[in-house]
């Protein structure tokens, strides 16, 4: 199910945002990863739109999105494959029309 992100979220959001980025980004240093984690809460969701994908009542994957520009878009890893980053990317689409990726 996809709904908009709620503050309760945070901590599923970052699990997901964890998982994730240790298969996407292997090559980011710790030291930077970490930082990221402390921004994510404080400056990135609050500046940004961001729906979540629901699953047992539990957050497996998320995007956010910054004007048009697709900020974020991580899916938990047992989940790659499923769909999930379609729905979210096709979501905020619906939404905003033209998307923008960097």
């Amino acid at each position: 199910m996809i709904r908009e992100y709620r503050p309760a979220d945070s901590d599923d959001v970052l699990s997901v945002w964890d998982r994730a980025s240790a298969v996407a980004h292997p090559f980011l240093s710790p030291q930077f990863l970490e930082l990221e984690r402390r921004r994510i809460p404080e400056l990135y969701l609050p500046a940004a739109r961001t729906w979540v994908w629901e699953a047992d009542r539990h957050v497996v994957g998320f995007i956010s999105l910054l004007g048009n520009e697709v900020g974020a878009l991580f899916v938990h890893p047992a989940l790659h494959r499923c769909g999930i980053g379609r729905a979210l990317m096709n979501r905020a689409y619906a939404w905003r029309g033209e998307l923008e990726l960097k």
